[in-house]
């Protein structure tokens, strides 16, 4: 009777190498599949973050020509709508 719990014993010590390469290769399947989706979301939220940006952009350079009926200084009024301007009007983008 202790002679087959020993053996019992040995024989559920652990997973053999060929079972954990199996699950080495599974893993290494889902991770091949998962990552161009994965990136894939990552470059359409960069690209919808850059059209939110010049969209922010486009509605500062149109209010600023809304309170100067112009966008440069050509009539010589002092107002003109330059970065430092539309730096003021929205202040979540760096203006260059």
């Amino acid at each position: 009777m202790l002679k087959g719990l020993t053996k019992r014993v040995r024989e559920d010590e652990g997973f053999t190498l060929i079972e954990l390469m199996v699950v080495v290769l599974i893993i290494g399947i889902l991770i091949a599949i998962a990552l161009p989706t994965f990136l894939g979301a990552r470059n359409r939220a960069n690209d919808k973050a850059a059209q939110s940006g010049l969209r922010n952009a486009l509605a500062a350079a149109k209010t600023c020509f809304t309170d100067h009926d112009t966008y440069d200084d050509t009539a010589g009024s002092g107002q003109v709508c330059d970065a430092a301007t539309l730096a003021t009007i929205e202040t979540s983008l760096s203006f260059v």
